[in-house]
């Protein structure tokens, strides 16, 4: 039960992909060429692809399809405990 045997997968998986390198090819890995190195009281400023108009429609499709894939490994992992508990006890029988 974890993301690489899950029968579901996030159908917008690559395209999240192709974003990440675009984005990095254009702006740097967190965005540095955005700010050109401009620092805050903190450190540097760092962007992600969702900040970007180009690529905030894709980030919140593919989040929120993560959301619901997490959902459903966590239905999943508890319908398994359920299953296990009722039989516990009828498995060394």
């Amino acid at each position: 039960m974890n993301e690489e045997t899950c029968q579901k997968k996030n159908p917008y998986q690559k395209e999240h992909e192709d974003v990440l390198q675009k984005f990095e090819a254009k702006y740097g890995i967190f965005g540095e060429k955005l700010e050109a190195g401009r620092k805050n009281e903190l450190g540097r400023v760092l962007h992600l692809p969702s900040e970007m108009p180009e690529y905030e429609n894709i980030e919140e499709k593919y989040y929120a399809e993560e959301e619901s894939l997490r959902q459903y490994m966590e239905d999943c992992k508890n319908e398994a405990l359920e299953l296990f508990s009722k039989w516990f006890y009828s498995l060394w029988d």
